[in-house]
């Protein structure tokens, strides 16, 4: 221990009680976060493509490798095409009990898709018959980031679709890289 004195008086508690009670901090509850529910890029793990719980649409729904179609870091993507009812993909049933919101990111490449040609996402709510939440027209050439959110109120379960509105066979739209995530 020091033998040297310290720099000025060490102080003393109180003696005498505070004023009045601490008061008690109210803390806000957290805000709700997004969770995942379902991903997909089309790739099976072992360089290979698969469809990963999504329904096969038919003759133009398709899993492709093409290195030009497919997002940079994967080797797998989706392909609809032409205006067939096979033009479309749907995910599997996926859980929202007590969410408010879904949450759907992907990323998309257009191919001669020019003029009214479109694709278009829906929704099916408990088994429901599939609803249009958005569609995409005139789009930006290269892939392109979309993320939709969409009310859940009351909802169970949901899927989600993705449609194809081109005139023919050549009028392709490439879809990779889905998240889906509910709040």
């Amino acid at each position: 221990p020091s033998k040297s004195p310290t720099a000025g008086p060490t102080p003393t508690p109180s003696k005498s009680p505070t004023a009045g009670p601490t008061p008690a901090i109210t803390l806000a509850p957290a805000p709700a976060s997004w969770v995942e529910i379902a991903s997909n890029g089309f790739e099976n793990g072992s360089g290979g493509c698969s469809w990963n719980d999504w329904t096969d649409g038919g003759a133009d729904a398709k899993l492709i490798t093409y290195s030009s179609n497919v997002r940079p870091g994967g080797n797998c993507a989706l392909r609809i095409r032409d205006n067939t009812g096979t033009s479309r993909v749907t995910s599997r049933e996926l859980d929202v009990d007590n969410k408010s919101t879904l949450r759907v990111t992907f990323w998309y490449r257009p191919r001669n898709m020019s003029g009214s040609e479109n694709f278009h996402l829906d929704i099916s709510k408990d088994g429901g018959d599939f609803v249009l939440v958005s569609t995409w027209s005139n789009m930006p050439s290269g892939y392109n980031e979309a993320i939709v959110e969409i009310p859940l109120a009351g909802v169970s379960n949901v899927k989600v679709r993705f449609e194809n509105e081109g005139a023919g066979n050549k009028d392709r739209v490439y879809i990779d890289d889905i998240t889906i995530e509910a709040m």
